[in-house]
């Protein structure tokens, strides 16, 4: 499900780059966006092919 939502956001809107499990923890920690502070929870990977849901549209 997160491959499905994440793939259809990315044709709306611009992803973040992939960064390390570390990077994503830290950028957690420092952001400004209260929703954003989560470096205490489960990390979780997601592989979305954005290539394959803009070809299908």
């Amino acid at each position: 499900m997160a491959q499905d939502l994440l793939g259809t956001l990315s044709l709306m809107m611009e992803l973040p780059a992939p960064s390390a499990a570390q990077t994503a923890i830290e950028k957690a920690k420092t952001a400004d966006e209260e929703d954003f502070r989560y470096s205490q929870g489960t990390l979780y990977f997601a592989e979305i092919d954005t290539e394959n849901y803009r070809k299908n549209l």
